[in-house]
């Protein structure tokens, strides 16, 4: 049967499909409405610290598959504060990187975050624990290039076996291509991030588990040069990379 005669005999019978045209998706796809409403007006501007954050979901491949970044810009001082990485894109991976924001910023409660198209559900979920106000905004390349600078700078590290410390002698510092302090093990472990202040002591936060091959933030809201030791909790052999 010839598809205009079978549209002749639905016509004439008042047949109707109850799905619609597919929808056309890519680059020449018509965009939908807002995710939020524009609560800054479009002014990507601010007169402060804490008083505007952009954030952004990119995307990355890799040789073992896809990975997500998520990255929460201060618009006053162009840095990247906060930022996560999954292999994964879930709510979980925004919240984080807000998380991690906002112990680096401490009190923003009222501070608007400007969110990307990819982050809806994930920006009312944070605004929730945090009192941000998630906007709709286009996610810029000076974000993806700031998150994409610190995980670039990744440096390589062996700790040897019966060792429970990297490195075995010495301090590591960090810097400000981060906001976090970052660890991908070639083989998994559990590890803790041990501080030295410069007015003496030493203090360590709990144990993370950093899956073989994945990035994991083991520490936030550091501030730039502060010096540290990785403690794993096995004193068997680790090696891999860490970004801080």
């Amino acid at each position: 049967m010839a598809e205009r005669t079978a549209w002749r005999i639905c016509r004439d019978n008042e047949w109707w499909s109850a799905f619609g045209k597919r929808r056309s998706r890519g680059k020449n796809a018509k965009a939908g409405p807002p995710v939020h409403d524009d609560l800054v007006r479009r002014d990507f501007t601010a007169a402060g610290p804490n008083r505007l954050w952009l954030t952004d979901i990119t995307e990355h491949a890799t040789g073992e598959g896809k990975l997500y970044l998520c990255a929460v810009k201060d618009v006053y001082s162009g840095r990247i504060v906060g930022c996560s990485i999954d292999a994964r894109m879930q709510s979980g991976l925004a919240v984080r990187a807000l998380e991690s924001a906002v112990a680096r910023r401490g009190r923003v409660a009222g501070c608007p975050d400007s969110s990307g198209s990819r982050v809806p559900r994930s920006a009312r979920r944070a605004r929730a624990i945090h009192g941000s106000v998630p906007v709709a905004a286009p996610r810029t390349a000076a974000t993806r290039a700031a998150v994409t600078s610190c995980y670039g700078s990744a440096k390589s590290y062996t700790k040897p076996t019966g060792a429970r410390w990297y490195p075995t002698t010495g301090r590591l510092t960090t810097t400000s291509n981060c906001a976090d302090i970052n660890i991908k093990p070639h083989q998994s472990a559990y590890v803790e991030v041990c501080f030295y202040p410069t007015s003496g002591g030493s203090t360590c936060n709990s144990y993370k588990y950093a899956p073989a091959g994945q990035w994991t933030v083991v520490a936030t809201g550091v501030e730039d040069g502060t010096r540290f030791q990785f403690h794993f909790a096995s004193d068997a052999y680790n090696s891999g990379v860490w970004a801080g």
